[in-house]
């Protein structure tokens, strides 16, 4: 989880399916960062200010399972 881009963002969401098994009870605020993410994954370019959204929704998304991975 310590992404600092776009790109590394990314590269955590493609291993969505690990990190859901293991802690499923995140499953909600993945799904609402995954919203934002889709809006721009997908698309042949991205602006620089989407990029951002993405990032700044992972932000939140870390912020919101904070608990949850608090041991690790």
């Amino acid at each position: 989880f310590d992404a600092h881009n776009y790109e590394g963002i990314v590269n955590i969401w493609k291993r969505k399916h690990d990190f859901l098994s293991i802690f499923p009870q995140t499953r909600e605020s993945f799904q609402k960062f995954e919203e934002v993410l889709f809006k721009v994954q997908f698309k042949p370019t991205q602006s620089e200010s989407e990029r951002e959204r993405v990032v700044n929704a992972y932000l939140i998304f870390l912020d919101e399972i904070k608990g949850v991975m608090g041991g690790i």
